[in-house]
């Protein structure tokens, strides 16, 4: 967030709550695009852990008090009726150093996302709630400054078009998206390779467009409820591509 203040990127891909967080700040940031809109994590426990009620009294590993996984714990201990009170949340750092503390037994449960959560399982863990079934939630969104989207709107929108592509793309060639997958990753694991791609390309909207339920839920995570959506996002370019009959060429 700092870089795309600073002008040292002029376009950032991250979660959404990043941009509303800087933008209830003042900062001129808003989102163009989400390409998935819910979260992509699982709650993922340790063998004798088989039921969500189990955690009460236990330690549940995130990576960091106010980010998304903290969101998603708390969103699931809602829905199990499970008081933040009655278990314990560990700021545990990394994917890597979660899977440890989880396999090591110093956390009893953690949130993860593919492919660890395929790995998860191989070893004898249990999933206990995908967070994406319990609310929208906006994650990885392409986000612009106000300054650069009145200026730059041609090259955004180009970049908008890449996004409907690649997300077509996904959809329609499996075996393509096997290989990019298996090379960016670095996984040779064809199975969690598969696990990987069976999870996302589901979650994929063929439009990336950011839903404004998402985003009341995030400004109510934030304490501020009374904000409207309309003030993060601008889908005007989604819009304008829609209207230009660009999709046509995916039918």
């Amino acid at each position: 967030m700092q870089a795309l203040l600073a002008n040292s990127t002029q376009m950032s891909q991250n979660s959404a709550s990043s941009a509303i967080q800087a933008a209830l700040r003042n900062a001129p940031v808003v989102l163009v695009a989400t390409l998935d809109n819910k979260m992509p994590f699982q709650i993922i426990s340790r063998p004798e852990i088989k039921e969500p009620q189990q955690l009460k009294g236990k330690k549940i590993g995130i990576q960091r008090f106010g980010g998304s996984n903290d969101i998603g714990v708390q969103w699931a201990l809602r829905a199990w009726n499970i008081d933040l009170r009655q278990v314990t949340l560990l700021p545990t750092g990394s994917t890597t150093a979660r899977m440890t503390a989880l396999m090591l037994g110093h956390v009893d449960a953690s949130i993860f996302s593919y492919p660890e959560i395929y790995h998860a399982r191989r070893l004898g863990m249990n999933v206990l709630a995908d967070i994406g079934d319990f609310s929208a939630y906006p994650n990885t969104s392409l986000m612009v400054t106000r300054a650069f989207l009145a200026k730059q709107r041609p090259l955004i929108k180009n970049m908008l078009k890449a996004h409907i592509e690649a997300i077509h793309f996904i959809k329609t060639n499996k075996t393509g998206s096997l290989r990019v997958l298996r090379k960016y990753l670095g996984i040779t694991d064809g199975a969690a390779v598969e696990a990987t791609y069976d999870f996302f390309s589901r979650r994929f909207d063929s439009v990336p467009r950011t839903k404004s339920e998402g985003i009341k839920h995030i400004l109510k995570e934030m304490d501020a409820p009374h904000r409207s959506p309309s003030d993060f996002i601008d889908m005007s370019l989604l819009d304008e591509i829609e209207q230009e009959g660009f999709l046509q060429k995916f039918h």
